[in-house]
């Protein structure tokens, strides 16, 4: 076995700091030895593009741009239009399902689409009084989620419920900074319980509902589908050996598309920089530096939203692949609901292969 070792700074919040990136290349076919004379068992992973993790969603969909922005650079810099939107405060809310006494359940009219409004402000009349349509405008009883229920990226505006349950709806208020970091010009969507009398009806903004589906167009556009669970537990990342291949006619699994040189590691945004120089351009292994992993939820971070849908789309016709753009990508795995996507036989033909250790 050959073992190389390089030295490299990670971003990813949860592993910040200098981290030894290990790549061992394995003469024999044997396994991975741990280092103790004993071999590591590893957890093997295959996932379909509509295996994503669907608890992550946008605030709003302006925060896209920003993603789009920020990802554009291996190091996920924040763009400068992230200051004007900071998220300084937020409340999520799940709704209740019962009818008996609760403590902290309050009333609330939660929209899909609430514009953000002074922080002194009121909602008008016209906005509360709009008629009750599903996934669009839905009155509650909901409770206020503690704050270890969820995360946030503050500057991306991307929400993870982490206890998801899917027979209820989820609604957040928050508060984004304006044109400077001083709290008088801040501006709020919906509305804070602290604000509220107790009895008053919250006006929150629709984030998730039950049947959740793109009828639901608002909602459905929100939800974040580039994000995978590779496993049921936290691991290192520098622990995990991923690929992604396409299934050909033939039915053989392989790197390519056809017969261009790029590789789908290269293709879908993880491998744009060589992880030994710091150079741009792939070396054929997923960048070490990148914004790839969450490693305590063992999550794998795609940088593109649809990365076998319009990111696939858009890298090929950059570079004289349109016919076979249109041709293989996997939009269904964006606009269907994960079952209807996978009866797409078409063109479920990508898979995310990998291994980490137990």
């Amino acid at each position: 076995m050959c073992t190389y070792s390089v030295l490299c700074f990670f971003r990813i919040p949860a592993i910040a700091g200098l981290l030894l990136f290990t790549l061992s290349c394995n003469d024999g076919g044997s396994p991975m030895d741990s280092g103790d004379g004993n071999e590591a068992e590893r957890i093997d992973f295959a996932l379909h593009a509509y295996d994503y993790a669907g608890n992550y969603f946008f605030l709003d969909s302006a925060y896209k741009t920003i993603w789009r922005e920020a990802k554009a650079h291996p190091l996920s810099v924040i763009p400068e239009a992230a200051s004007h939107s900071r998220i300084k405060q937020i409340e999520v809310w799940e709704s209740m399902t019962g009818i008996g006494e609760v403590s902290g359940v309050q009333e609330a009219l939660a929209l899909a689409e609430l514009p953000l409004i002074p922080s002194g402000a009121r909602y008008s009349d016209a906005i509360r009084g709009q008629p009750r349509k599903q996934g669009s405008v839905e009155a509650h009883r909901f409770r206020r989620l503690p704050t270890g229920s969820f995360t946030l990226d503050r500057n991306l505006g991307v929400l993870c419920l982490l206890n998801l349950r899917s027979d209820r709806s989820y609604a957040v208020s928050y508060r984004v900074e304006a044109g400077t970091t001083a709290a008088q010009d801040d501006l709020r969507c919906g509305s804070f319980a602290s604000g509220s009398g107790g009895n008053d009806t919250l006006v929150l903004k629709l984030i998730y509902r039950p049947d959740f589906n793109p009828a639901f167009s608002i909602l459905w556009q929100r939800q974040l589908r580039n994000i995978f669970v590779l496993a049921d537990r936290s691991f290192n990342p520098s622990d995990v050996n991923i690929n992604v291949y396409y299934r050909n006619d033939r039915g053989e699994e392989t790197e390519f598309l056809g017969s261009r040189p790029d590789k789908l590691l290269n293709i879908t945004g993880l491998d744009r920089v060589d992880n030994f120089s710091g150079a741009s351009g792939p070396d054929g292994l997923p960048d070490s530096h990148l914004d790839l992993f969450n490693g305590i939820r063992g999550e794998l971070i795609f940088p593109e939203l649809e990365p076998f849908g319009e990111g696939l789309r858009s890298y090929l016709i950059q570079n004289g692949g349109e016919e076979l753009a249109e041709r293989i990508m996997f939009s269904s795995a964006y606009t269907r609901e994960p079952w209807r996507a996978a009866q797409d036989l078409t063109h479920d033909r990508f898979l995310i292969r990998g291994s980490c250790l137990k």
